[in-house]
């Protein structure tokens, strides 16, 4: 969220892009995962319109913890236990 869209597509690699829209869609976040999917497709494109489109699908950090939270309580079996000892 900091450097922006056009940020995260100089930094991350074309696998990890993907695999963040992956995720994007994993956790139901499917306006994300589009805003990155067009912004690949469409380099060049002024990137404020790219920040725009994500910032009105991920307002805050909050909206990605909401989209965990959703998905961890309609699936707690695809998340492994935490172990306390190793967060102590």
């Amino acid at each position: 969220m900091n450097g922006g869209v056009e940020h995260t597509l100089g930094i991350l690699t074309e696998a990890q892009l993907l695999a963040a829209i992956q995720g994007f869609r994993y956790f139901g976040m499917n306006a994300a995962a589009r805003v990155f999917e067009t912004a690949l497709a469409a380099r060049g494109i002024d990137s404020n319109v790219h920040d725009r489109s994500y910032w009105e699908a991920v307002p805050n950090d909050e909206a990605i913890v909401r989209a965990f939270e959703s998905k961890y309580q309609s699936s707690p079996n695809a998340f492994a236990p935490v172990d306390a000892q190793s967060h102590a």
